[in-house]
């Protein structure tokens, strides 16, 4: 419905005062949130290359994830050695194992 024209839908309403009228519509939720993320007619993307960088996107990758295994391996040595240094010598006992059979466990599930 263009703005001016008649609605003869129930939502709108039709009110007469002082011969001026007056539209009343309902207003979506959301409506001016998704106009904002349409892209607009004739837009296009284009690179700036005729090919993506995949080889620097793999380096970035593989980076990442040594990265993060790294931290992970480091975290759980931490754990270790804070549970054999700062606690009793069976809960040092007890946490090694229980990240032992944890270990263990993960490989056993990714094979």
């Amino acid at each position: 419905m263009e703005l001016g024209e008649r609605s003869t839908s129930r939502l709108h309403h039709h009110e007469t005062h002082n011969e001026k009228h007056l539209h009343l519509r309902p207003i979506l939720p959301f409506q001016a949130v998704t106009s904002l993320f349409q892209i607009p007619a004739g837009f296009q993307v284009h690179s700036r290359t005729s090919t993506p960088p995949l080889d620097l996107l793999k380096k970035c990758f593989y980076t990442t994830l040594a990265l993060s295994s790294v931290g992970f391996i480091s975290a759980l040595l931490g754990i270790t050695a804070y549970s054999w240094l700062g606690l009793q010598q069976n809960v040092g006992i007890f946490t090694t194992g229980c990240l032992g059979v944890s270990i263990v466990a993960s490989v056993w599930a990714m094979i």
